[in-house]
């Protein structure tokens, strides 16, 4: 996953990145902003994590950049 983010990041020019765990579910959220995206094939990395998250979404920032958000599903145990 991480060198995935790491791939669109380069691909889409990425400005930053903020990764958040939630306490209760464990899941992991990570928002990359970017200033656009451009897809210029069918099996790119967008795809590749889409289909592992629990949701993704797209918005835009208070700068007018783009955020592409993931959230999948924890890999710990609470205990």
């Amino acid at each position: 996953c991480c060198t995935a983010i790491d791939t669109l990041a380069q691909d889409f020019g990425g400005i930053s990145y903020d990764v958040e765990i939630d306490e209760n579910n464990m899941d992991i959220t990570i928002v990359l902003e970017c200033d656009e995206v451009v897809i210029e094939k069918i099996n790119h990395t967008l795809y590749e994590l889409i289909n592992r998250t629990i949701r993704y979404g797209f918005s835009v920032s208070k700068d007018g950049n783009l955020l592409i958000k993931f959230v999948f599903p924890g890999i710990w145990c609470k205990s």
